[in-house]
């Protein structure tokens, strides 16, 4: 069942929109020369995630680009999805701590298989939900849970079964002060994006 709860607040639309324009393109130009990035997954026979209207309810596969600390693209077989961690949120871009959040995503998954659960879809048709991967001492790590063990998101208040763990797990982590709770008052990333979204509109 998708979350139940508050909405997760939305990313940066301006960002979104010009992230998504970039896969499009990636993907068109990959279709005409039949080629890709290195690491993209992108060829002629898959296209980008947003532009699909369903997918399976679990995935497997590697991690191919990471976008964030708590969003990232995954190749399986001939398809390309974008997939969305619901119970965190990672600093953005312009906001502090967000390398160590993507560092700290591509240093768990490295090139171990990660398991995914789609719970929803957003506006962009990107799956959302839990994702583990089995570390080296063959333990399931759920992704979200890390990144909020290490201070490298906030809780973005979902609620889904199991949610309270996500909360403690952060409350557990700005109690020790690490990662971004090592600031005196850090600012949400939905904080961020509503300030930002804000000063676009006043500069129109």
């Amino acid at each position: 069942m998708p979350p139940t709860g508050p909405a997760r607040p939305p990313l940066n639309r301006q960002i979104i929109g010009f992230r998504f324009g970039i896969l499009l393109v990636g993907g068109l130009l990959a279709v005409g020369l039949g080629g890709c990035e290195k690491n993209s997954l992108l060829d002629g026979k898959n296209i980008p995630a947003g532009l699909r209207d369903v997918a399976p309810t679990k995935l497997r596969g590697t991690l191919s680009r990471t976008w964030g600390g708590d969003n990232f693209e995954v190749g399986q077989r001939e398809q390309l999805h974008y997939f969305l961690l619901i119970g965190v949120d990672c600093p953005e871009p312009d906001q502090p701590f967000f390398q160590e959040a993507v560092d700290h995503l591509v240093d768990t998954c490295g090139n171990r298989e990660i398991e995914m659960e789609v719970l929803s879809y957003d506006e962009f048709k990107r799956e959302l939900g839990h994702a583990w991967v089995t570390d080296a001492d063959g333990q399931r790590v759920n992704l979200a849970i890390t990144l909020l063990s290490k201070g490298l998101g906030w809780y973005e208040g979902s609620e889904f079964a199991g949610s309270d763990r996500y909360r403690e797990t952060m409350e557990s982590a700005r109690a020790k002060k690490l990662g971004l709770w090592s600031q005196p008052n850090p600012t949400p990333p939905w904080e961020h994006w509503k300030r930002t979204n804000d000063a676009l509109s006043v500069e129109k």
